[in-house]
């Protein structure tokens, strides 16, 4: 077995400050490479940095068409259901003997017509 040295106190104060002197040396150097590591944009942070920026806009981009093409689609849908269900009700419509839209829009524009012949005749009639 190894015996062990013993050290003065004196040797073990010296000691623990070259130690001490030496860690700090390290702790200043890592923080500087740490500070050139991050600061590099050419570096492996910065390219990452660049990378995650990259895939952030090209998220953004697939998720903006994704919104745009699934609100087509949406608007196509219901189109389509619109028009099956007028479909569905005419038969339904005709049988309750119920007037439909055009019709009433129909009636709307005869009644318009009237009103306009009526005024006119009123006009001429208080003129004469």
């Amino acid at each position: 077995m190894a015996t062990a040295k013993v050290l003065s106190l004196g040797q073990a104060g010296e000691s623990a400050r070259r130690l001490q002197a030496e860690v700090e040396r390290l702790i200043y150097r890592v923080r500087a490479e740490l500070t050139d590591f991050t600061r590099d944009e050419a570096g492996p942070v910065g390219r990452l940095v660049a990378e995650a920026r990259r895939l952030r806009a090209s998220l953004d981009k697939q998720a903006k068409s994704a919104a745009q093409r699934a609100e087509k689609r949406t608007e196509s849908i219901m189109n389509s259901l619109e028009g099956r269900v007028a479909r569905a009700m005419e038969p339904l419509a005709k049988r309750l003997d119920v007037a439909s839209y055009q019709e009433l829009s129909e009636l709307r524009d005869r009644v318009d017509e009237i009103e306009k012949k009526l005024r006119d005749l009123t006009t001429a009639a208080r003129a004469a």
